[in-house]
């Protein structure tokens, strides 16, 4: 497996990445096939609201959200992935319909989003 990214963006994931968006990271690449593409980890409160977003990406540090995409990763696989990984965590029971990583298309194209809150755990399987 083969991260793209910068010596930079590496480092404010490590510095400034939510504790337990670190954990949930390491459970979507057990799952992960390929490389990966880190497509978006901060914005600027203007460049979240051109692309739609809710305000996660712009909320930080700590970031509570990543965006992963990949070329070995079809539509299909993402939205395979994002099941198997929120049928380990939970990002917020009082909240169900939200979930910790969504695949389905949106935003800014083909991606994973995966994103975390203080309510975020892991489930008992």
């Amino acid at each position: 497996m083969n991260v793209q990214m910068s010596d930079l963006t590496l480092r404010e994931i490590m510095t400034n990445c939510h504790p337990m968006l670190v954990r949930l990271i390491n459970t979507v690449l057990m799952f992960w096939e390929g490389d990966i593409v880190i497509t978006s980890f901060n914005r600027t409160w203007k460049r979240d609201k051109e692309l739609g977003g809710s305000g996660i990406h712009a909320s930080g540090p700590p970031w509570r959200a990543i965006d992963f995409d990949g070329p070995a990763m079809t539509q299909e696989k993402l939205e395979a992935l994002a099941d198997k990984v929120n049928d380990i965590w939970s990002y917020d029971r009082s909240r169900p319909t939200l979930k910790c990583v969504v695949a389905t298309p949106h935003g800014t194209g083909k991606h994973a989003h995966i994103q975390v809150c203080s309510s975020t755990e892991r489930k008992f399987i």
